[in-house]
């Protein structure tokens, strides 16, 4: 018996009259660009009341091939047309899938990949944004724009696996997990990798942390004071003209095994750490001329000058990041003098004794808690067992 029309998927799907301005046949299944041309904000066009001269009978919208003429791409302003193809100049209908509405989109690329699985992007790619770098093919798209959708780029992404070359468009949504190409310093632009899970290594408690780079380049304007470094996970999204960084990493890092070298004959002073994060090891400045024993834990913030991204100490703390150490002395520590101790953490370290023993000592063997005196940079003794 047959199907009321009105039933039928197809009839459900909000088709718009669009008119292919970019010059060249859209084919089937294609992604087309509402209102990219220069100098164009987009926007209807309405039909010529006279009927001379344009053969549209409806409001329409002027597309284009998306990447053609807009840089960086709207996600949000990326159409599929329909089973039909569009001449130059002339007229017919596209529409933005929808949970429910999926749209057929003809996918460029290889036709198998083994990072494809559902959710996975499949939007309209910006030429001149991916020059390749990250762990996932994008496609042999190498420069110049296309009709077809481009694997990890956003806008759209797959219902289920490709098939023949067409896969299932659902809309994609931000923000999306994103990692610096180089160091972006703040308030400037460069381009950052999105991310994605290969579908092998989704198992596990924490599939998340498998993320790594695809080779989708967005260009994305950092509007935070600090900058940005390519072991940086942040968040981005498009927010109305642009793609911005919405959300990145603390203004604070702890830095473990701080280290101080050089000075004196030797040359300057280099200090060293590890971002506790991301075991990133990074250069420190010490603006504040903390004195600290190496091995110390630090907080840092990023510095005033992003060219190499180098770090400010504004804390310092002991080693294990407590306030109180226990250990034994070594050796006697008499008033107001220092001695050698063994600490549970942070291995033998000279402490001073400030408790004022009025002439007497402690002795070696003697157990002690000791804490770092961030203003000193010495470890003092605070207590002594009998």
């Amino acid at each position: 018996m047959p199907s009321d029309f009105q039933n039928r998927f197809a009839s459900k799907i909000n088709w718009i009259p669009c008119q292919n301005l970019s010059g060249q046949t859209v084919p089937p299944f294609s992604i087309v660009y509402w209102g990219a041309s220069a100098g164009s904000n987009g926007g209807w066009n309405m039909p010529d009341p006279s009927g001379t001269g344009n053969l549209a009978t409806t409001p329409y919208a002027p597309v284009y091939q998306a990447g053609i003429q807009a840089t960086p791409i709207n996600p949000y302003a990326c159409f599929i047309t329909n089973a039909a193809a569009i001449p130059a100049g002339r007229y017919g209908l596209c529409a933005r899938p929808t949970m429910d509405h999926p749209l057929l989109l003809s996918l460029g690329g290889s036709q198998q990949d083994d990072n494809d699985a559902p959710f996975r992007l499949c939007g309209a790619y910006a030429p001149g944004s991916a020059s390749g770098g990250g762990s996932e093919s994008a496609g042999s798209n190498s420069g110049n724009p296309v009709w077809t959708g481009t694997r990890d780029y956003p806008g759209f992404c797959m219902a289920a696996l490709p098939q023949q070359g067409y896969v299932l468009a659902l809309p994609s949504f931000g923000p999306y997990a994103a990692q610096p190409v180089s160091n972006i310093a703040g308030n400037t632009a460069g381009s950052m990798y999105l991310l994605w899970v290969k579908p092998s290594l989704l198992g596990g408690q924490n599939p998340l942390q498998n993320r790594s780079p695809t080779s989708a380049q967005i260009p994305v304007y950092n509007g935070f004071d600090e900058p940005f470094i390519p072991s940086d996970t942040v968040f981005i999204d498009w927010t109305g003209q642009g793609w911005e960084v919405v959300s990145g990493p603390s203004g604070l890092f702890l830095c473990t095994g701080v280290t101080q070298s050089g000075g004196g004959n030797s040359g300057g002073i280099v200090i060293t750490g590890t971002l506790a994060y991301n075991n990133a090891s990074v250069s420190l400045q010490n603006p504040l001329n903390f004195l600290f024993t190496n091995g110390a834990n630090a907080w840092v913030q990023y510095g005033s000058n992003p060219v190499g991204v180098v770090y400010e100490i504004v804390s310092i703390t002991p080693p294990s990041g407590s306030a109180l150490i226990r250990g034994v002395l070594t050796g006697n520590l008499a008033s107001g003098s220092s001695a050698s101790c063994n600490l549970q953490v942070g291995g033998t370290q000279t402490v001073y004794e400030v408790l004022g023993l009025g002439g007497g000592s402690i002795a070696a063997g003697k157990n002690v808690w000791v804490t770092m005196n961030t203003v000193t940079g010495h470890y003092e003794v605070v207590n002594a067992g009998c």
